[in-house]
């Protein structure tokens, strides 16, 4: 999102960029993403789950049955991208951008200078990496 000034009950957009691929290596063995899980679980802020949005390949893929959205009573936002079918078959073509874009209001103030800071995590296989 960047640095940004927000007050109580203020909404701040939120957008995850990344690029899909197909297989990852690693330790030299090649293995198929068969989905990839995005997770924000944000101090401070709700997230609209109504607001999410996901485009994949440029195509909005929000409401596809491919991709499963939740945000539980906690806040903490999921989005589960299936990225290969019961065969096998991966669903997309190789390396194509993904977005998730949300909304989420600001519940506290910050306790300190430092503000009110939100990452989200992606991971496909055995890899997660985070983005803040």
């Amino acid at each position: 999102v960047g640095d940004e000034t927000a007050q109580l009950g203020d909404d701040v957009d939120f957008t995850i960029n990344f690029t899909a691929t197909n297989y990852v290596t690693k330790n030299k063995v090649t293995t198929q993403v068969t989905s990839y899980t995005i997770e924000d679980d944000p101090t401070a802020l709700a997230i609209d789950k109504d607001s999410i949005k996901v485009t994949i390949d440029g195509e909005d893929k929000t409401d596809d049955e491919n991709v499963s959205i939740a945000v539980d009573a906690n806040g903490k936002m999921t989005v589960i991208l299936t990225w290969a079918d019961e065969d096998g078959k991966t669903i997309y073509d190789y390396s194509v951008p993904v977005k998730v874009e949300y909304t989420a209001t600001v519940t506290n103030a910050g306790a300190d200078t430092a503000g009110i800071k939100n990452s989200a995590t992606i991971s496909y296989n055995d890899t997660e990496e985070k983005i803040s």
